[in-house]
């Protein structure tokens, strides 16, 4: 069970602490954040990664609420004013940011299989008469 209030699990500018992600972030940042937004909504990343894309102006406030919705579902501690404005002035490092705290806390992409998953599990062993 998570504490009430736990910080992020690296700061704004731990990139470093993921070569993966942060190359990921580097190359395609749009799709990263659509990766992101999957992720934590459980919805396709193409919507997302190409708003963030298309409309760079709008990026700090549908990016800022995204990291919102992520801040809310990890318990982490609440400064919505200072969510938009990280998107506004560091957008990449913020979207690394999230991407290592999503990647961190485990969640799996939308539809993706685990290897606990029903649809993995080899068939019933049969015995032909």
């Amino acid at each position: 069970m998570l504490n009430p209030e736990e910080p992020w699990g690296t700061g704004l500018f731990g990139c470093c602490s993921d070569i993966g992600v942060c190359c990921f972030g580097f190359w395609c940042l749009p799709c990263l954040y659509g990766k992101n937004a999957s992720r934590i909504r459980g919805t396709s990343c193409s919507g997302p990664g190409c708003c963030y894309a298309l409309c760079p102006c709008l990026t700090c406030m549908f990016a800022g609420t995204l990291r919102g919705e992520i801040r809310t579902k990890y318990k982490l501690p609440a400064d919505p004013c200072v969510d938009c404005c990280v998107h506004l002035c560091c957008s990449p490092l913020a979207v690394c940011q999230e991407a290592r705290e999503i990647k961190h806390r485990g969640v799996a992409p939308a539809g993706a299989y685990t290897f606990s998953d029903p649809q993995l599990t080899a068939p019933m062993r049969q015995n032909m008469a």
